[in-house]
């Protein structure tokens, strides 16, 4: 019989999994601190909204890249509360001024598993100007299976450097088979360089930069952005990764996704006849933002499979007032291992325009398989700052069901600041996959503030459309309840509709951008 697999990276067949009873969630994240940088991290009590927890107690822990314990403390988070932790202000409490690392955070309560990993928001600051956004690194793990991470943007060129985050969070008993990870570079055509780097002690890690791994990098990527590839011999959830130009003061973070072509190897894709019964193709999302020194694109990296393998993908533009037919469709041909960074302004020769971008690969009758998942890399920038995030995908709307996907509503939440240095806007979208559903959107929003109070609207967002939210758009004439917060949760919750999110922030007074997708918990 068929093992069921679902788009998320939990292989919830695994015979490996040890003592899957416990309950608790941990998550690791890239820390660093210094007289220039700070990293900041937003957690909302998503487990009182899912779980059914109250008070949720965490314990976090700040350790340098070897290991070692810088700080430790227990934090409380009221019922649907939500906090903010200053790394900075944190250390210096203890008399610590700078640190590159990781943090680690705990929670126990009942009907919590260790394979879901701790959902927050990590947002880094560089200088005055520069801030750059990131959820979800993964969580630490106690077996042992070798996993791989793509879809993992390389920049080597106009003063920028791409590095990762190479964590050893495995804790199992059983010995590790190997002490190194295979890293593989690929450039624009799929051409690939290949060589292995030391894994990090346990429970640390190792910030490797791309020139130092391939010293070749440069002139293998000829001025074009390319991708990497990283192997380790653990689970490895989700690979951080960084670029950064120290001539202009900017950095943009991002993190990989698993490659589930190799993690099943016995697993052949999605059946054909799954998808001549739904009668869609799963999709994935971009935001198209142009205007106001605003532009974007996205990134297509072509590891699809399995099995790995040329394919035509497929890239539909809508604007935010919606339609049934996008204003613009364009179809592109990627060679297995290659990518190409698209434009939108140039797909649209348009200046100013909202809606969003869907990408897909057409499913064709004589398909037998079908990719497990198409995966994609939207970025915005403003001057010279950019940000970017991973997308994987979904079918959206659905009228009916398979193994492979399920009707789905609304459960979304995610950090906006709203202070005096950042501040954020929400950009909610209606997508769909052909199949009907309501002309437009009947979603609750609900805005929550650190002691759990929240503000609840509706709002209308229209079918494969697109509506930009800020904090005070929310509030209204209630302008004063969130007090003295500089940062709530926004969270969006719908039965009929499944909606997709991004948040974008800027820092006041300067150039400098981030952007990262709502998440479930």
């Amino acid at each position: 019989m068929r093992p069921k697999y679902y788009s998320g990276d939990v292989r919830l067949d695994s015979g490996a999994l040890q003592d899957t009873d416990r309950n608790y969630s941990t998550a690791t994240h890239f820390l660093k601190v210094s007289d220039s940088w700070n990293t900041i991290i937003s957690l909302y009590n998503y487990w009182s909204w899912n779980y059914g927890l109250e008070t949720a107690r965490l314990n976090v822990t700040f350790c340098n890249s070897d290991g070692e314990t810088q700080l430790v403390r227990d934090l409380d988070i009221a019922s649907h509360g939500y906090v903010v932790i200053d790394a900075r202000q944190w250390l210096a409490e203890v008399g610590i001024r700078e640190v590159e690392g990781e943090a680690f955070f705990r929670i126990s309560g009942d009907g919590l598993f260790p394979e879901n990993p701790i959902q927050l928001i990590a947002d880094y600051t560089f200088g005055e100007y520069c801030v750059s956004s990131v959820h979800g690194q993964g969580g630490l793990v106690d077996y042992a299976y070798s996993q791989r991470m793509h879809i993992i943007s390389v920049c080597e060129h106009d003063g920028w450097h791409t590095s990762f985050d190479l964590k050893n969070h495995y804790f199992g008993k059983e010995p590790l088979g190997t002490k190194s990870a295979v890293a593989e570079l690929f450039n624009e055509e799929g051409e690939r360089l290949e060589t292995y780097v030391s894994l990090p002690g346990s429970l640390s890690s190792q910030r490797y930069y791309v020139s130092e791994v391939f010293p070749e990098s440069e002139l293998f990527l000829g001025g074009k952005r390319g991708h990497l590839r990283v192997t380790a011999p653990y689970k490895m959830h989700r690979l951080f990764y960084m670029h950064e130009n120290e001539g202009i003061g900017a950095v943009s973070v991002n993190h990989g996704t698993v490659e589930h072509n190799y993690n099943y190897p016995e697993w052949e894709g999605i059946p054909g006849k799954e998808y001549r019964t739904m009668g869609c193709s799963p999709i994935t999302l971009a935001l198209v933002l142009l205007g106001d020194g605003v532009s974007s694109g996205i990134t297509l990296i072509n590891t699809m499979g399995p099995p790995e393998q040329d394919h035509e993908l497929r890239v539909d533009i809508f604007s935010a007032s919606g339609s049934d037919q996008p204003v613009l469709r364009h179809d592109i041909g990627l060679k297995r291992g290659a990518c190409v960074t698209l434009d939108f302004a140039d797909l649209l020769s348009e200046t100013t325009f909202e809606g969003h971008a869907t990408v897909s690969v057409p499913w064709q009758s004589d398909d037998h398989a079908y990719p497990r998942q198409v995966d994609c890399i939207p970025y915005i920038r403003k001057n010279s700052y950019e940000a970017s995030t991973h997308i994987g995908s979904g079918a959206h709307n659905i009228a009916v069901e398979n193994a492979y996907f399920r009707k789905a509503g609304t459960r979304i939440f995610a950090r906006l600041h709203c202070g005096p240095s950042l501040r954020s806007e929400a950009v909610i979208i209606y997508p769909t996959c052909g199949h009907p559903s309501p002309a437009t959107s009947s979603t609750e929003v609900a805005l929550i503030r650190g002691d759990g109070e929240n503000l609840v609207r509706e709002i209308n967002v229209p079918r494969n459309g697109m509506l930009r939210l800020e904090v005070d758009d929310i509030l209204g004439e209630e302008s004063s309840f969130l007090g003295e917060d500089t940062s709530c949760t926004l969270r969006l919750a719908d039965r009929k509709v499944r909606l997709w999110a991004f948040h974008v922030t800027h820092p006041n007074g300067g150039d400098g951008i981030a952007m990262d997708h709502f998440f479930g918990g």
